[in-house]
């Protein structure tokens, strides 16, 4: 039997020992002293037993290493992990005291868990995760556990009969894409649900996906050639006059930082679409040396009243902080693209262009595309493109 002494205050009651136990069937369970507000009496206490532990493994301390910091070594430790409260829990050899940290990755067994945080920003998510694929696009595992309260025995539990059960922890298992250091996106293993967060190769992955469903191994078999249809997107450059080339050399173009936040918060505005209106926006803006977006302004013609101009500057305003080394002035086009399935599956692109001379020494950036896709009577489409005041 192993003991964990923790302190916590639920639903005005008060928490004293847990112990998690297994039975002599092989199942797990735990038993938590529960106190009443006030005075501690005999009919203020009583025992709850819960089907499970709210920890990864059984015996909960187990051999394993812990990195503190991304530049460390492992250090030999026992750890116990719980999944309720996302704690690593390690006792240290000739130190008889439990310490609850936070590191940079730990390994049970031969699992190893890490910590996801972007490197630029210093941002922490709070998430710690097995890594199913490590390429530049990661597959992660989080594993979570929660308390059911209403949750009731059952002879699958194994317990004695006479024993009442509180309730049981559930073990959730949620899967998330990582490109590169930008915020892990979380995927269902569905076709859909993966190629949503895949879009920029959406069309090339479709036919290799082969159903509807898919298995953890299906996503990390499709992920290194999504990586090197990637690669091979930004080592491309295309077009053939200065205002349409595409840059491949720009690093920022390639950083998932900044395409994820662009994809995230630039949206198609509905007066747009509903009038079957398309358009191309030109943004300037500049990254400082602590890498934070500044000075953001609209280099194309006004189009007062459609939105798409709106749309392009509360996305970027809403741009996270960037790496430093991305400091300069950048002028962003933007192509807002129309589909209306009722007159043809290809989409209507924009096809006006800013002129050098507006791009006031600025760097241009790869054109980022906001499609719409509508099913509707037809409507006769067209492009706005305004006057410069």
């Amino acid at each position: 039997m192993l003991l964990l002494c923790i302190s916590c205050l639920v639903a005005r009651s008060s928490y004293g020992q847990l112990t998690v136990f297994q039975n002599r069937d092989g199942y797990v369970f735990t038993t938590v002293d529960e106190y009443g507000p006030g005075t501690i009496t005999a009919t203020s206490y009583k025992k709850l037993t819960f089907a499970g532990s709210p920890f990864l493994t059984y015996p909960i301390w187990q051999p394993g290493r812990v990195k503190l910091d991304a530049q460390g070594k492992y250090i030999a430790c026992d750890i116990a992990y719980n999944l309720v409260e996302n704690a690593v829990l390690c006792r240290f050899a000739g130190d008889s005291t439990v310490q609850t940290l936070r590191p940079d990755r730990f390994i049970i067994g031969k699992e190893e868990f890490v910590r996801q945080r972007s490197r630029t920003a210093g941002t922490d998510y709070k998430l710690y995760a097995k890594i199913l694929y490590d390429g530049k696009t990661k597959l992660l595992l989080n594993a979570t556990k929660r308390l059911d309260p209403h949750a009731s025995a059952s002879a699958r539990t194994g317990y004695e009969k006479e024993t009442t059960i509180s309730g049981c922890y559930t073990l959730e298992e949620k899967y998330f894409v990582r490109k590169g250091d930008a915020r892990p996106e979380s995927i269902n293993l569905t076709k859909n649900s993966l190629l949503a967060v895949l879009y920029e190769q959406a069309d090339k992955l479709a036919p290799r996906l082969p159903g509807r469903r898919l298995t953890s191994a299906e996503v990390v078999a499709i992920l290194p050639y999504y990586d090197s249809l990637m690669t091979a997107r930004w080592a491309t450059r295309s077009g053939t006059d200065s205002a349409s080339y595409v840059s491949g050399s720009v690093p920022i173009s390639n950083d998932p930082v900044f395409t994820q936040a662009l994809h995230q918060h630039i949206i198609y505005p509905g007066a747009a679409w509903i009038q079957a209106i398309y358009s191309r926006v030109y943004a300037g803006f500049d990254v400082d040396q602590q890498g934070r977006v500044r000075n953001i302004t609209i280099l194309s013609p006004d189009n007062a009243g459609i939105g798409f101009s709106e749309a392009v500057r509360a996305g970027l305003e809403k741009m996270p902080v960037l790496n430093p080394a991305f400091a300069g002035s950048y002028a962003l086009p933007v192509a807002f693209t129309y589909t209306n399935q009722k007159e043809s599956r290809q989409p209507h692109v924009p096809l006006n262009r800013l002129p050098d001379n507006r791009l006031a020494g600025r760097t241009l950036l790869a054109e980022f595309i906001v499609p719409v896709v509508v099913t509707k009577p037809i409507l006769t489409s067209r492009e706005v493109w305004g006057y410069f005041k």
